[in-house]
């Protein structure tokens, strides 16, 4: 019977002496946190919904992470608003536009653009 031989690891650091897996831990650490710190500053998810995501990402380390980033739905972004928040000048005939009117009282000139509808042709 051979005797055991000896098993030697050695973490090869890069030219300035710390290791490579302690640069990979730290770069891990700080996605991590990021990760952490978006899930917590959520709005639009309710109290329950945000701590379960908090959960998920401190208990499952590496894939509590990846599993936010594929699983969890994006940030609505802000809504253009559908009024005016200040008076403004109508483009069309010049008349003032009172704050919260879609429409120009003279004209009737509307400064929200109509949604365009997709794949209908009016060609004869």
């Amino acid at each position: 019977m051979n005797p055991p031989q000896n098993f030697n690891v050695t973490l090869h650091g890069n030219q300035g002496g710390i290791p490579d897996i302690l640069i990979w831990l730290a770069l891990w650490t700080i996605v991590w946190l990021l990760v952490l710190s978006v899930a917590l500053a959520r709005k639009d998810f309710d109290p329950v919904t945000r701590l379960t995501w908090v959960l998920v990402i401190i208990l499952v380390p590496f894939f509590g992470v990846l599993l936010y980033a594929v699983v969890a739905p994006k940030q609505p972004r802000e809504r253009e608003s559908d009024c005016a928040v200040q008076p403004v000048k109508c483009v069309s005939c010049g008349t003032t536009i009172a704050a919260g009117a879609t429409k120009c009282p003279s004209c009737g000139w509307s400064y929200i653009k109509e949604p365009q509808q997709v794949g209908r042709h009016d060609t004869f």
